[in-house]
């Protein structure tokens, strides 16, 4: 048949034990499904709960991130920010470690080293504790951070499951009328999904940035300012793996709202640039000094929020062109599968 037949062809049938290993996939997806839309819930059950919580003066007692003895590249989400803060209620003191209630186990050692510096040891921190159970608490209970993400993941698994069921109540492998397996269409909604995400980080980062223009200021100081070396892999021509160093910066500052002392590391919106020479780097890192005094912009909503540099465009537009490459490549995938015919 011509490309684009809507002719129908033979259905596979799937043998015993096909069947059987569909089944078992169908229900190992399906928890995990369901697992990671209870998680959903969950969190923003407590995210909205945690809000009301009240709030006693804290501070950080330890910070730092540890690495997996493995760690090769910066790429590696192998490093686990370690940040534990003490406080007391009615007398008793407890120690905490939740900054928020979507808190990863492990990340990348740029998050990791952004957490940490957010959280010094020693800083004084606000925290929101369940009156119930006084040893339940966090630092940040409205931060949302990473939900797109999980939406995603819960939206990939919802779609893995139905087609893996419909395939186990089918007893054959179910392909469209021009004989492409249903399946396959996993993968463009997949890419869809991620590229969503990606566009959706890249329209906060463009509200965030065009509301701290407007932002009130405060006087602020400079803590820590260089560059460190990141070592990133990918695939010569040739296909082999090589490493390679690229620089990131590094600018850690504090500053006071309100008789509140805040600590950050966001000089600029954007992702994280990594550069692949260090005078460049450098050269950005020489404008703030170590102690040095700046003017810190912070969302009067949310000081904990701030930034140096609000019109700084550098990385900003990098999860657009991540969203938009994600989104063409499912969409090329998707035109394929729509018109093509399988033998």
């Amino acid at each position: 048949m011509s490309p684009g037949s809507t002719g129908s062809c033979e259905m596979t049938m799937l043998t015993a034990s096909a069947l059987l290993w569909t089944r078992v996939a169908a229900g190992i997806f399906g928890f995990l499904a369901l697992n990671s839309g209870y998680g959903l819930w969950l969190q923003r059950r407590k995210s909205n709960g945690g809000r009301n919580w009240p709030v006693v003066e804290g501070e950080i007692v330890a910070s730092e991130v540890s690495v997996a003895a493995t760690h090769r590249s910066a790429d590696d989400t192998d490093a686990k920010p370690d940040i534990r803060y003490r406080y007391a209620v009615l007398g008793k003191s407890y120690e905490g470690h939740r900054i928020r209630f979507a808190s990863p186990g492990a990340v990348t050692r740029l998050q990791a080293d952004e957490l940490t510096g957010k959280y010094p040891k020693g800083a004084k921190v606000r925290v929101f504790y369940d009156p119930k159970h006084p040893s339940q608490s966090v630092l940040e209970p409205a931060n949302a951070s990473g939900t797109a993400a999980l939406i995603a993941l819960f939206v990939v698994l919802s779609a893995v499951t139905t087609v893996l069921v419909a395939h186990s109540l089918a007893g054959k492998v179910l392909t469209t009328q021009a004989g492409v397996p249903l399946f396959a269409f996993l993968m463009p909604f997949a890419l869809f999904g991620f590229g969503a995400v990606a566009l959706a980080s890249y329209w906060k980062l463009r509200q965030e940035r065009t509301a701290s223009r407007s932002w009130p200021t405060t006087a602020g100081r400079i803590k820590r300012s260089g560059v460190t070396v990141e070592i990133t892999r990918r695939e010569n021509d040739r296909g082999r793996e090589v490493e390679e160093e690229r620089f990131r910066i590094i600018i850690e500052y504090s500053y006071a709202v309100g008789g509140r002392s805040f600590h950050s590391t966001h000089w600029n919106w954007g992702w994280t640039a990594l550069y692949s020479d260090r005078p460049s780097a450098e050269a950005i890192a020489a404008k703030y000094p170590a102690n040095s005094d700046v003017a810190v912009y912070y969302d009067p909503n949310q000081p904990e929020t701030a930034v140096l540099d609000p019109t700084n465009k550098s990385g900003v537009s990098a999860p657009l062109w991540v969203g938009l490459v994600l989104i063409a490549i499912g969409a090329l995938f998707l035109f394929i599968f729509t018109h093509i015919q399988m033998s």
